[in-house]
């Protein structure tokens, strides 16, 4: 009788110790595979480096960024995956009890070579191997490795503004405003039935405005963080190597220190510099890159925390609150008579779904059309507050389109209507010459110091781009080469960009 106890929970614990092996095997697989369709439904088609820059900058912000999103994830990625494994594995052991029943009864065959362990051993290994294939392929990890081979482009073009200003008293102050994943595209009725973007492209009263139809999307710019860095110093946003000892495995304490950017140049001609987010202001390494370029004043998620606000979207910071702050710093800048660049970035429109605004009224609805016309007309109010307070005189106004939207609501429809572009718009008190109508993220940076007032020592060119104002651009142009060959350049391995992102110049 004892020796039958023991051999029955020694047999027994040997089959629930192989069973919970082939368990977590298939458990890690399904959270590979649930990862990879995450990845997809709320960040689009990422790239490795997307992915790289927000590890070598700490994960720190992504605790407190989105709620919602993180228990997505978790719902999604860390316990369906239990359920997923463990009808997996019961499903696999019926599978094997069947086809043992047909070939030893039906066909009097023995399955000698063909067991219920090897049977799972093959479906799950099988099945890791797909996911890692899905989620590489997700985050572009091909892609990634096709960088290490060298290219001289960056180092050769990469040029930092030469700039003056005959009177200080000319240049204008800055509004720069980045809405979160703002097409063109918005404004074709086929897209959601209507025009989103009509008040925002309404024209101001007694203002010059410009905008440049083909403002596509290059490498290293199609995430938000890589969209400021690419608009403001002209280049590409690009990790170190993985496999660079220097800097890998601790957060970096510096953000692209050899490069000068907007914020450098703004702040060497007396401007202060602001920015005014709704996220975390250290996610990704915002923080660090800002204050290293020349921003004094900086406000995220934590700083409206601490100034009562009691409601806020997965992100941080509604749009409509973001704007109205935005109107009180302006208020306070200009009653003290010193030149600024506020710089804003809006969240509502988010993907995948987006963020209703409790501030919206009723016609801006709850869907995401709703949402990007609600974040639209917040905007498009605080330029109408500007103008009727006599601000635009003296004030250049700047809205940018972050990036090209990912997936979402709209997504499909929005690559129906053929190329997509990026949402900009610059409202100037003076007119502005503009030479041409393609233009990649990093030539915003020298437009922008020229519709601002600076004029150029040479070629009117900063970072990586060239301005799209102005007569004195010279022979370089980025725009020159298509965007697949421009990208195909960017996105080698550059030992001049590594120089500039640790400071080593």
């Amino acid at each position: 009788m004892i020796n039958d106890a023991v051999y029955f929970v020694k047999n027994n614990l040997k089959i629930n110790r192989i069973f919970g092996i082939r368990f977590w095997v298939f458990y890690v697989a399904y959270v590979i595979l649930r990862t990879s369709w995450w990845i997809g439904r709320f960040f689009g088609s990422p790239t490795f480096e997307q992915v790289l820059v927000q590890f070598q900058f700490g994960v720190a912000g992504l605790v407190g960024t989105d709620f919602e999103v993180l228990w997505n994830y978790v719902k999604h990625c860390l316990l369906l995956p239990l359920i997923f494994a463990a009808i997996t594995v019961g499903f696999l052991r019926v599978l094997y009890a069947i086809c043992k029943t047909i070939f030893e009864r039906v066909f009097k065959v023995r399955l000698i070579f063909f067991s219920e362990k090897r049977l799972c051993n093959a479906v799950s290994i099988l099945l890791f191997l797909i996911s890692c294939a899905l989620l590489f392929n997700r985050i572009h990890l091909w892609d990634y490795f096709l960088g290490f081979e060298s290219g001289s482009f960056i180092e050769k073009n990469y040029v930092v503004p030469s700039v003056d200003v005959t009177d200080k008293k000319e240049l204008h102050n800055l509004v720069l405003i980045y809405i979160e994943s703002l097409e063109n595209g918005y404004s074709d009725p086929r897209v959601a039935g209507k025009d989103l973007l009509l008040n925002l492209n309404k024209k101001v009263l007694g203002y010059n405005s410009y905008s440049f139809a083909r403002y596509e999307q290059a490498y290293g710019t199609g995430w938000t963080i890589a969209a400021l860095v690419s608009t403001q110093c002209g280049l590409p946003l690009k990790p170190l190597t993985m496999f660079d000892g220097n800097s890998q495995g601790e957060n970096l304490k510096k953000f692209l220190p050899g490069a000068v950017c907007l914020g450098d140049v703004l702040s060497k001609f007396g401007y202060t510099n602001i920015f005014f987010h709704g996220a975390p202001i250290h996610f990704a390494g915002t923080d660090i890159f800002l204050t290293g370029h020349g921003y004094s004043q900086l406000a995220g998620k934590e700083k409206w925390l601490e100034a009562g606000y009691d409601k806020f979207n997965g992100w941080g910071l509604y749009d409509s609150d973001l704007f109205y702050e935005a109107r009180k710093k302006i208020d306070e800048m200009e009653h003290k008579k010193k030149r600024y660049n506020l710089t804003l970035m809006t969240i509502n429109t988010h993907p995948p779904r987006g963020f209703v605004d409790p501030n919206c009224t009723e016609d801006d609805g709850k869907n995401y059309a709703g949402i990007v016309q609600c974040t639209v007309n917040s905007a498009a109010n605080l330029i109408e507050y500007m103008r009727l307070s006599g601000y635009l005189k003296h004030t250049l106004v700047v809205v940018l389109g972050d990036h090209l939207a990912m997936e979402g609501p709209l997504y499909d429809k929005l690559n129906l209507i053929g190329s997509r572009t990026i949402y900009n718009k610059f409202i100037s008190p003076d007119p502005l010459y503009k030479n041409t109508d393609l233009m990649y993220e990093f030539s915003m940076y020298p437009t922008i110091l020229s519709a601002l007032g600076f004029s150029y020592k040479g070629e009117a060119r900063g970072g990586l781009g060239a301005s799209g104002f102005g007569v004195n651009v010279g022979l370089y142009r980025p725009e020159i080469m298509s965007i697949d060959e421009l990208d195909s350049k960017l996105i080698k391995n550059s030992e001049f960009y590594k120089k500039l992102f640790l400071g080593r110049l």
